[in-house]
């Protein structure tokens, strides 16, 4: 039997193509090599048609695909990229980042006195197509950062009257909902952005800027970059140009340490930071967790908080050391982002977006919490 007779009978009787070469041979009355080569003959010519169409139904050219896995009914496809030239990419972020951007203005300034800010803008997720404008495009993202900044400029007037002069910003948080240039999370989960990459890659860190610049005026400005579930590496290269940014400006801080959570004190208060998704998970640990990580500024402090973000809606929980002696409050903050067509067909809809700024003082801890729902 010829190894086209043995491709004939395969595509004819399927069942067999599980069965062992050596049974095979055996039964078709040939060697087992026969059997191996008409196999492999066979599962390319099954691929190519199926590989094709997916090809076609994305959009990439064939000449793009280095090479691809094939499971069964699925394909994983690595393509490279004609459209992604590092070089252009990294000189049009340098060039940005020479820009002057022009803050908020705030009208009436107030001399700072005593006190900490924590301004929470969690879970942005610039770049994502909202439901309700479908089309997208550059014209909705310049209305979402007109529409943050002026939220951030209500948010920062009521914080204002409290002179507080040491703002923290965390930074990062899923600003992105795009990790890079291949429209994908990190993971390699698709996402259907509005614009290109190096669109919202610009786009947010003038965002970004413009927040620092307005609190810059008022006190000293801590930024931890808060790795996101979507957009790390994203993230990662944001606080790399914020640091070239205000590498000597005295009033900005810029944390861009590679860790998950991060930590800083203010008088007798103490603040962590994540993104939520590895945290909700733990969620009755986390006190437990921030002693571990900072047994000295755990004793040195009476008065701890853990803020994340991730699940979109905000929970508190207060764990306590004593009666008397809070040990830790653990806070998910609502997200800012739009809702997408995945959102509204698993029925997560009508949770406000919202930004939020807590205020605390030495001695008392938190006095106030002030919120904008967008």
């Amino acid at each position: 039997m010829t190894q086209q007779e043995i491709q004939n009978f395969l595509k004819e009787h399927p069942g067999y193509l599980k069965t062992g070469k050596k049974k095979l041979a055996k039964y078709l009355g040939c060697t087992e090599e026969d059997v191996k080569a008409a196999r492999k003959e066979l599962n390319i010519n099954i691929i190519k048609s199926p590989l094709q169409e997916l090809l076609e139904e994305n959009q990439i050219p064939e000449s793009d695909v280095n090479h691809f896995w094939y499971k069964g009914k699925h394909f994983s496809v690595h393509a490279k990229n004609p459209q992604f030239n590092p070089e252009q990419q990294f000189k049009a972020l340098i060039d940005e980042a020479k820009k002057e951007v022009k803050p908020v203005e705030i009208t009436k300034r107030i001399e700072p006195t005593n006190g900490c800010a924590v301004i929470n803008i969690y879970d942005i997720h610039l770049d994502k197509r909202n439901i309700q404008n479908p089309n997208g495009g550059s014209e909705a993202v310049e209305d979402l950062v007109a529409e943050l900044e002026e939220g951030f400029k209500q948010l920062i007037g009521s914080v204002l009257t409290h002179k507080p002069d040491f703002f923290i910003l965390p930074v990062g948080n899923d600003l992105f909902t795009t990790n890079g240039f291949m429209k994908t999370t990190k993971k390699g989960t698709p996402q259907d952005p509005m614009v290109t990459h190096e669109m919202i890659f610009r786009e947010g860190l003038g965002l970004i800027r413009t927040f620092i610049d307005i609190l810059g005026q008022f006190g000293k400005v801590y930024v931890p970059i808060i790795y996101g579930n979507h957009s790390v590496d994203a993230e990662f290269y944001l606080g790399v140009c914020l640091e070239t940014l205000y590498w000597n400006n005295e009033n900005v801080t810029i944390n861009n340490t590679s860790r998950a959570r991060k930590y800083i004190r203010y008088e007798d208060n103490l603040f962590g930071f994540g993104h939520g998704d590895l945290e909700k998970k733990n969620i009755d640990k986390l006190p437990l967790i921030m002693a571990t990580e900072n047994p000295k500024l755990w004793g040195d402090t009476k008065y701890r908080t853990f803020f994340l973000g991730d699940v979109h809606h905000k929970e508190e929980f207060k764990f306590f050391r004593t009666k008397d002696n809070p040990g830790c409050t653990v806070q998910f903050l609502r997200s800012t982002s739009i809702t997408d067509s995945w959102h509204e067909d698993n029925m997560f809809i009508g949770v406000p977006r919202t930004m939020e700024a807590t205020i605390f003082n030495n001695g008392k801890g938190q006095i106030a919490n002030y919120s904008i729902n967008l």
